[in-house]
């Protein structure tokens, strides 16, 4: 008898189902639609944009694929897999194949330890190394994010921003995950930094082969990033396609704000 959790005949690395999610509250009895029926697929090696403004429903949905909020309704299957049919240990063992990496590493980053053993925690969490070869592993992954080793026995508070991402970052790939979700990785970085930052994660994903979901409110690191993009607004998707097509002829009108937004701030 085959397992109802698993779908052999789909061959995407994501698969997201008429998602819904409602967060309830003391003053709205109906609660709060903040993602309203969304479906999307990624494969791997593959890169899709999740954009629009503030309150638009991605990161709600973000943090939804993650496990990190409930689905209200709908289906999240990774690699043919059922997510919210695993058990609470199932899909403790199965973290290890999605990671996330958020805006703000200083809130994902203990102050109070070694970066080296931030990095080497996910390991000895999934029982993926042990002793001497948690450090060796994270500080080759460090390294692989631009970290040297001499400075692998520092804190968080003693590197940059955008040194503290590059960190994070590493934590996130060091299980050697098949999804990376990022949400707006860059978007607290100056340009220059968030440009180096852009381009670690290109080539993590040609590395690794990763698929990535990438949220952003930015349509030029979305032009760079992504092979294709959904806009979301009020909790729905309101247009999708690959990346040249939804740029370069906008069908909505949010669409197109979005794409001004992102000229003004070049100066185009």
């Amino acid at each position: 008898m085959s397992d109802s959790r698993t779908t052999p005949v789909t061959c995407s690395l994501l698969q997201v189902e008429a998602a819904r999610v409602v967060f309830q509250t003391a003053s709205n009895r109906d609660g709060i639609v903040a993602v309203n029926d969304v479906s999307l697929n990624l494969d791997r090696g593959r890169t899709l944009g999740l954009v629009g403004s503030s309150g638009c429903g991605k990161t709600s949905l973000a943090r939804a694929i993650m496990h990190l909020v409930p689905l209200t309704s709908g289906r999240i299957r990774l690699m043919g897999t059922d997510l919210s049919s695993l058990s609470r240990s199932e899909l403790r063992t199965r973290r290890r194949q999605f990671q996330m990496v958020f805006q703000d590493p200083g809130g994902s980053l203990n102050a109070r330890m070694r970066v080296v053993d931030l990095v080497s925690e996910p390991l000895l969490v999934h029982g993926l190394a042990r002793g001497a070869e948690l450090n060796a592993r994270a500080t080759a992954c460090l390294g692989r994010v631009g970290i040297p080793e001499e400075a692998v026995n520092r804190y968080p508070h003693q590197f940059s921003g955008g040194q503290r991402q590059r960190i994070a970052i590493a934590r996130a790939i060091i299980t050697e995950p098949a999804l990376l979700v990022c949400d707006e990785p860059t978007s607290a970085l100056d340009v220059s930094v968030q440009t180096q930052v852009l381009e670690l994660l290109r080539k993590l994903q040609r590395e690794g082969n990763l698929g990535m979901l990438f949220i952003t409110h930015d349509m030029g690191v979305v032009r760079q990033m992504c092979d294709d993009v959904m806009v979301m607004d009020g909790g729905k998707v309101i247009e999708s396609g690959p990346v040249a097509q939804v740029l370069d002829a906008p069908a909505h009108a949010v669409t197109r704000a979005l794409i001004e937004a992102a000229l003004a701030g070049t100066g185009r």
